[in-house]
């Protein structure tokens, strides 16, 4: 189980989060959505202990990560796979190595490095590509490979930046699909952050909707789409007089 109990985060004086409060059950796919520069990805960065707050707590089984150093983290960092806004892979790696990268810490034989690649691969789609470069692939094949380097060290919770931007509609669902797929084959908890609500009602369990810094609604999809609230309803139908106040 995740916890984030009243967290609050500033950069300079710009106030980004703040007493978020959220439970995140073992099993479940959760999307937070919302507004483009709300927070949604410091929010996930939180939870990853990549960004510490300025106040509260991320509780993951129990235990608080906020206080813990770089060595504490590592072992708590190797339970998650994350994929990246943009996908972020190293220009001058091979499809493979950027896969790799993900399992240096456990120092397991080359060989049983290469079969875990070859095996995240075929999981994805893209058997064979292992010597590819970035530059020869499309924005969707980027996004597997991604999606590849996440899953290879078996992770007990999975966290999706964006995981659609950028990509055609068609294309899109195909990487939907692909994370359905994959929180099922894992047995995996999932986060994503996403301002896509085609994305969003398609592979939530439950939808939060980040506002103003603060969780302002919760709810199953269907709860989300049937919401009288003002500013969900704005947000879900795309009207641009929902406020953000600039968060």
């Amino acid at each position: 189980m995740i916890q984030i109990k009243s967290l609050a985060k500033s950069f300079r004086s710009t106030r980004v989060l703040q007493d978020v409060n959220l439970t995140i059950p073992d099993g479940e796919s959760l999307v937070i959505i919302g507004r483009s520069g709300c927070g949604k990805s410091v929010l996930l960065k939180h939870i990853i202990g990549l960004l510490k707050p300025d106040a509260g707590e991320v509780v993951i089984d129990g235990v608080d990560i906020v206080p813990l150093n770089e060595r504490q983290l590592a072992p708590v960092r190797q339970q998650f796979g994350m994929l990246f806004q943009g996908a972020a892979l190293f220009d001058s790696m091979t499809v493979a190595e950027n896969i790799a990268f993900a399992l240096e810490r456990l120092r397991l034989t080359p060989k049983e490095v290469a079969r875990r690649v070859a095996e995240s691969l075929e999981i994805v789609g893209l058997a064979g590509t292992q010597e590819k470069m970035p530059a020869e692939l499309s924005g969707g094949m980027k996004k597997r490979v991604a999606l590849a380097r996440a899953v290879v060290g078996n992770p007990k919770v999975l966290l999706f930046d964006e995981p659609t931007t950028g990509l055609d509609p068609i294309t899109a669902d195909s990487i939907n699909n692909l994370i359905l797929d994959l929180c099922e084959r894992f047995a995996v908890t999932s986060i994503a952050v996403t301002h896509d609500m085609v994305s969003a009602y398609k592979i939530a369990d439950r939808i939060a909707m980040l506002h103003e810094g603060r969780i302002h609604a919760t709810g199953t999809p269907e709860e989300i789409q049937a919401a009288a609230d003002p500013v969900v309803d704005k947000f879900i139908h795309g009207r641009a007089e929902a406020k953000d106040d600039g968060h």
